[in-house]
């Protein structure tokens, strides 16, 4: 089985460690579309080598991460679910995340700033919950396991509620 001392999480701080925005890349912001252009390729080359380091780290992990959350298949099969929510919206081509990542890597909208988003919004829609501006900052502080054991309270309270008006 997969622990913490077998498979380490992602390292949430490397993103804390790209160096600042330069004052070109400021600046491009502030210029309709060629500096638009030029400020996201100055984005993106400074976040690169923290994600290369990322999918390094994801690449190298098993095959197989579902046995790290558990016996619970209901806990496994909404891993699951977020996962694969992550995967597709932040562009992690192998999102083989465990319970004790940071959910700040997991929704680390590298290519887009929407992007993570887009995923919170599939992930409400998936489970049929919502999530406040403030939730989300304070779940982005929290692991991937801490979101996953949430949605699923969550996700069964909105059960009991449906059942009950009925």
């Amino acid at each position: 089985m997969l622990t913490e001392d077998n498979c380490p999480g992602l390292d949430g701080s490397a993103i804390d460690r790209v160096p600042d925005a330069s004052g070109v890349e400021k600046a491009g912001k502030l210029v309709p579309v060629l500096g638009w252009i030029v400020s996201n390729a100055l984005w993106s080359r400074r976040h690169r080598p923290t994600r290369e380091m990322y999918l390094a780290q994801l690449e190298s992990r098993p095959e197989v991460t579902l046995a790290a959350w558990g016996d619970d298949l209901e806990r496994v099969d909404i891993a699951a679910r977020v996962c694969q929510i992550a995967g597709r919206n932040i562009g992690w081509p192998m999102p083989k995340f465990v319970p004790w990542d940071p959910m700040r890597v997991v929704l680390w909208a590298f290519d887009d700033g929407l992007d993570d988003v887009q995923a919170i919004l599939d992930i409400e829609d998936d489970f049929g919950i919502e999530i406040s501006d403030e939730e989300l900052t304070q779940t982005l502080g929290n692991s991937l396991g801490e979101f996953v054991d949430e949605i699923r309270k969550r996700a069964s309270s909105k059960s009991s509620l449906d059942v009950a008006e009925n």
